[in-house]
């Protein structure tokens, strides 16, 4: 369960920390900016606008932060999930210390990954509400 709880945490982690997200850098002159977001968005309108400012990257944040608040719901709710399943065997451990550790091991452990969870969700909001 130890090993389990570590490798969920690790896999939250890693993708959370795996995004990176970049704004496109146009090399060139003006014109050649204003060709290439001309070409992408049409010659006018917000999105033309938000080319020629750098920020295209609406779109993809929306995205990649609606598929980490999933991954962070199924984790989150695993965590609940594995916290009651540790209070189950803490109340059938019929008095046996080994059982009672398991137990408790379970619940701790677990409610770290919820911690991390709610964690790694509130830098992703924040970050992805930076741009």
């Amino acid at each position: 369960m130890k090993k389990f709880l570590l490798s969920l945490g690790a896999i939250v982690l890693a993708i959370t920390g795996s995004f990176a997200i970049t704004v496109p850098c146009f090399a060139g002159s003006k014109e050649t900016k204003e060709a290439a977001c001309a070409a992408a968005y049409g010659d006018s309108g917000p999105d033309y606008n938000k080319c020629m400012n750098g920020s295209t990257t609406d779109g993809v944040l929306a995205k990649v932060k609606d598929i980490l608040n999933v991954v962070f719901l199924v984790v989150g709710i695993l965590a609940v999930i594995m916290i009651i399943v540790g209070g189950i065997f803490m109340m059938i451990s019929a008095g046996d210390p080994g059982k009672i550790k398991r137990a408790k091991d379970t619940i701790i452990y677990s409610v770290i990954g919820l911690i991390i969870t709610l964690l790694a969700f509130a830098i992703v909001n924040f970050v992805v509400g930076m741009f």
